[in-house]
């Protein structure tokens, strides 16, 4: 009884590709690459990044390689299997005299070439798809009003227990324009252009991601150098790489000073623009509506302004210039700062992070303990 079609195919292609991979030539070339593997490992340049960076380069067009050269041997092998089955029925010589067997079919040959044919094109199809998909690096921009809050204490001595007590004092707000990069898949050579019209200058902290973080350059409208304000300015971030599954994130703080009283903070002052590129991906950048960024501003503005209270329970007085230079603290006093941001639109909570605290070295006992009091 004839064995199956598939179980004389699969030992046919087998030795197919057998006779391939172990002829002089492959051999040789196989060598060869092992060699220059090594060499690579050798000499460093062989890494985990230059993989990454080259892989739809080198790897998946060899995937493609060797999809065409299984296509050849998968048609080859069922050519020569063929040719022995016809073979086999022409020596084939039946014990009742005048029977002929019916000629072997070409069918399941063709059947079965084609059913590995279209699985090894779907499989060159997907790597063709996978190695020029470009990933998306997903902006989203937002605004909020922190509030930094000042406590101030005395140092016990020595022989006391080593914990601080600390005052709410006083308070300076800051705007935080907050830019948050997402990618689908690693991104390299990210460059974001921020634009700001707030002539006051900003701080800028990256975090997640290292960065190189260019100056804040002036910029006219006309493209040359006029003898007024600048119209806007610019600073250019730059990340190497940005991995899959990890956010940059860009925050640019401003202070929010009052003169006479009445804060200058405007609509036009918040506004901040970007421009981003990479490669190779595409950007894709959520809305942002400036005139909602800038009222949630205002609102938490006005909230976190009066929302805490110091000694005697009256509102802290908030500072009229963040960035005037303050004086150093005398020996024996301690000051400690505490941000606050609004917990939801409403404001109604205020979350508070990032403690720190200093004090002059000649005061502090060694392996003191914070405890702030006076907040509420």
């Amino acid at each position: 009884m004839a064995r199956p079609y598939l179980l004389r195919f699969f030992p046919r292609l087998l030795a197919e590709v057998i006779d391939f991979m172990t002829s002089q030539q492959m051999i040789t070339t196989f060598l060869l690459a092992l060699v220059a593997a090594a060499y690579q490992l050798g000499a460093k340049r062989l890494t985990a990044e230059a993989f990454k960076q080259n892989i739809a380069s080198v790897i998946y067009p060899f995937v493609w390689v060797v999809c065409g050269v299984a296509a050849m041997y998968v048609v080859k092998a069922a050519m020569h299997l063929h040719r022995d089955i016809l073979n086999d029925w022409r020596q084939y010589k039946p014990s009742i005299q005048g029977f002929k067997p019916k000629r072997p079919s070409a069918i399941p040959g063709v059947l079965t070439s084609s059913v590995f044919l279209s699985l090894l094109g779907l499989l060159s199809y997907w790597t063709f798809i996978v190695a020029f998909r470009e990933p998306t690096l997903i902006f989203r921009a937002r605004a909020e009003t922190v509030a930094r809050l000042y406590m101030n204490g005395k140092v016990p001595p020595a022989d006391h227990d080593f914990t601080l007590m600390a005052t709410a004092s006083s308070e300076e707000l800051f705007y935080d324009w907050i830019l948050e990069a997402r990618p689908t898949d690693d991104v390299f050579q990210v460059t974001i252009v921020v634009r700001s019209y707030d002539p006051n200058e900003d701080r800028v902290n990256v975090l997640s991601e290292e960065a190189s973080i260019s100056d804040r350059q002036p910029h006219w409208r006309s493209g040359f150098r006029e003898p007024k304000p600048p119209d806007y300015w610019e600073r250019t971030i730059h990340f190497a790489t940005i991995p899959k599954g990890k956010t940059a994130t860009v925050i640019l703080r401003s202070p929010i000073k009052f003169v006479r009283g009445d804060e200058v903070l405007t609509e036009w002052s918040i506004k901040r623009e970007f421009d981003a590129k990479c490669s190779p991906c595409k950007v894709e950048t959520a809305p942002a509506d400036p005139h909602a960024q800038a009222v949630l501003v205002l609102t938490q503005l006005g909230r976190l302004s009066g929302f805490f209270n110091g000694p005697e329970g009256k509102k802290l007085p908030v500072r009229i210039d963040p960035d005037v230079q303050r004086e150093g603290l005398p020996i024996g006093d301690y000051e400690s700062t505490v941000e606050a941001r609004c917990h939801g639109e409403r404001c109604e909570v205020a979350d508070l992070s990032g403690a720190s605290g200093q004090y002059h070295p000649a005061s502090m006992p060694v392996g003191p303990r914070l405890q702030i009091q006076g907040i509420k």
